[in-house]
């Protein structure tokens, strides 16, 4: 499902999100600031923003982001705020659907065309096969309840769940659970570069497993990273070739976003807006050659 930027090219399919940018006071300023450079900018309700938002309850601000996008002619989608999955698995499931649920009526009053949103943290990598398998469960109920928002509010916005990286503990479904939740369920896939990179040993095997990922994808999250070590960097930053896993994700017919997120180590938000915008003319330079 390839929702957002079906007709533009390539170079102009490179978005921001606002996570690079998380203690910016200013918020609304910045996602305008973004929104009059890139056709494509993910509001992640993160930082700053989770708090001026209210956790995705100030519906003003949506109406706000609503008017960037109109005013600029920019597509802005949203990230969710996170959620621990041990609500999720635990005592506090409804917290957790609520707050994935409320993101959603606030994006689709800011008028996003995509919604991604996370499995969860704190996950145990011990895990044994029925507790991943309630996860799965109440991610495809989840699933269900944002659907039916959908309906309610006569919106076809594409809801798209992230997979997640190693190193880190959140919950990690296999390419089986995948296929299990994708196949059932009314979502897509927002597919995170560095993520899928990070459970490779070789290039050869990280540009097999974009192709397996792309199948089920509607946005996708692009970073550099020193491979396979999990660490969003900036394009160029790194030893990974990242251009090749575009193509090849390219190859499969998506035709969607690429968001550059996530800062890492000593980088600012403004060298990955440099290199982001050093990679979109590369591009431009590619088709004009």
């Amino acid at each position: 499902m390839n929702n957002n930027a079906q007709k533009l090219p390539l170079y102009d399919r490179i978005g921001m999100s606002t996570n690079l940018f998380l203690n910016e006071k200013d918020t609304l300023g910045l996602i305008e600031f973004l929104a009059n450079q890139f056709s494509v900018v993910e509001v992640e309700l993160e930082g700053e923003l989770r708090a001026q938002t209210d956790e995705a309850r100030n519906m003003e601000m949506a109406d706000q982001i609503r008017k960037i996008g109109e005013k600029t002619g920019a597509t802005i989608n949203l990230h969710a705020p996170y959620i621990r999955i041990d609500y999720i698995v635990g005592n506090n499931k409804k917290e957790a659907a609520e707050t994935i649920l409320r993101a959603a009526e606030f994006s689709i009053r800011a008028n996003a065309k995509v919604m991604t949103f996370h499995p969860g943290f704190r996950f145990p990598k011990n895990a044994d096969k029925a507790l991943r398998a309630e996860a799965i469960a109440l991610t495809q109920e989840l699933a269900m309840d944002l659907f039916h928002v959908n309906k309610h509010k006569g919106s076809n916005m594409a809801y798209c769940l992230e997979n997640m990286g190693n190193e880190r503990p959140f919950l990690t479904f296999t390419h089986d659970e995948n296929e299990e939740i994708f196949s059932t369920s009314p979502i897509s896939l927002t597919l995170d570069i560095a993520h899928v990179a990070s459970y490779c040993e070789t290039h050869q095997q990280a540009r097999e497993e974009m192709t397996k990922f792309a199948r089920y994808a509607g946005n996708v999250h692009l970073a550099d990273i020193n491979f396979p070590k999990h660490l969003h960097l900036p394009l160029g930053a790194g030893d990974f070739d990242y251009h090749d896993m575009v193509m090849a994700i390219e190859e499969t017919g998506y035709n969607g976003s690429y968001i550059i997120e996530e800062v890492a180590g000593s980088y600012s938000g403004d060298e990955y807006l440099a290199a982001a915008n050093r990679y979109r003319q590369q591009l431009k330079e590619k088709i004009a050659a």
